[in-house]
């Protein structure tokens, strides 16, 4: 019997991607951009699904109040019920619909060269044959283009013949990209798509650089708005789908330069013991200083979580500390306007329903609290501020 490789849900619409799940991994889908599902009428949680490869089946749960169909027939809210092979089940009553597919060895062998994205040309399967697992994932503004360009003329004239271009998409592959690991770089240029950059130049720019750093690089470069353009994740999915040879990718071994406070709090100072007090959870200033007291009387370690831009905000806890003796430090994230605003997109785009978007005035109410501050007390260690700063 042949083992099952994959399971998809091949969408009715053709204009829509497939869906990928690994065995047993509970998957919400509904409207976001991994579907690429707008109708408001869906909701951002519609259904949930597990496959079981074993069984060659898919146990579907609806989740969100508008019905979805299965087989012709209208679920209820927290109704489940299970798809075989073939099967098919709608999102919504009569919309975006999926067949269930389980693909097996020999099955998935026979459609490899389009098996996720039927139209797209095999442009870069000849330097994508290795099979890569972990990666390095980076965005090109303020990481790769602070590369010194003294360091970048002082090479030989490079190939530029990595390079392909598949509707406006262009991609670059190195030619040592080949090891078990690779840096993946994602980048939106809108510039050359409006001819406002020179595409050659700009080519030659990347190669330059990526030649300089003398690791194995693939790079991704969206040109246009569409599905390529992040916060979509077009460019991701040529990535796992078309261009790392069917080889699934350890995210477990692979990261993502460029991090919030949040996230430098998740993984590194919670695993140190400190003990998070985050203004969103606790929705107000007060609350937060009264929790970070209580918890420095107990004696714990505590890091607070929020932006405090200006003097007066961060006083309150250096007032804290300091009346209980504890010395605090404080560390300020020099993050790019520019990128702090794509952050916000993504989270639009991705974010559970009820997201509170930030606003351009909040952006600019920060910025002009941040520069009336210069004096940021900063000392050693036990209480810590983050400051978000672009």
């Amino acid at each position: 019997m042949a083992k099952v490789m994959e399971c998809i849900l091949v969408p009715d619409d053709e204009t829509l991607p497939k869906i990928h799940l690994d065995d047993g991994k509970l998957v919400t889908l509904g409207r976001s951009p991994a579907t690429q599902v707008r109708c408001k009428t869906c909701a951002r949680q519609q259904v949930q699904v597990i496959a079981n490869y074993e069984k060659k089946q898919l146990q579907l749960t609806q989740i969100g109040k508008n019905p979805s169909r299965v087989s012709g027939r209208l679920l209820e809210p927290q109704k489940t019920c299970i798809l075989n092979p073939k099967e098919k089940f709608s999102l919504l009553r009569n919309s975006f619909g999926y067949e269930v597919q389980f693909l097996s060895q020999s099955s998935q062998d026979q459609i490899t060269s389009k098996r996720r994205y039927e139209d797209i040309d095999s442009c870069t399967e000849a330097e994508e044959r290795k099979r890569m697992k972990p990666t390095l994932h980076i965005t090109m503004q303020s990481v790769l283009l602070k590369t010194p360009y003294r360091v970048i003329k002082s090479l030989e004239e490079p190939n530029y013949n990595g390079w392909t271009d598949f509707r406006g998409l262009l991609i670059y592959t190195s030619d040592n990209a080949n090891p078990s690991t690779k840096v993946v770089i994602f980048s939106n240029q809108l510039g050359i798509g409006n001819k406002m950059v020179n595409k050659e130049s700009f080519k030659k720019k990347i190669t330059n650089i990526i030649n300089s750093l003398g690791v194995p690089v693939q790079a991704y470069i969206a040109t246009n708005r569409d599905i390529y353009r992040k916060p979509f994740i077009g460019m991701w999915q040529y990535l796992i789908w078309k261009a790392n040879n069917a080889m699934t990718i350890d995210l477990e071994t692979s990261f993502f330069v460029g991090a919030g406070k949040s996230t430098f709090v998740r993984n590194y100072l919670s695993p140190r013991g400190y003990v998070d007090v985050n203004r969103d959870k606790l929705k107000s200033w007060q609350k937060c200083v009264s929790v970070c007291t209580v918890l420095l009387d107990r004696g714990s370690s505590v890091v607070i979580d929020n932006t405090n831009p200006d003097k007066f905000s961060r006083k309150r806890y250096i007032d804290c500390a300091r009346s209980k003796k504890i010395p605090i430090r404080c560390f300020i994230f020099t993050t790019l306007e520019e990128i702090a605003k794509h952050n916000n997109k993504i989270r639009e785009a991705t974010a559970e329903e009820g997201y509170q978007s930030v606003t351009e005035i909040a952006f600019n109410t920060f910025k002009f609290d941040y520069l009336l501050s210069y004096n940021i007390v900063i000392f050693s260690i036990h209480l810590s501020l983050l400051c978000l700063v672009f």
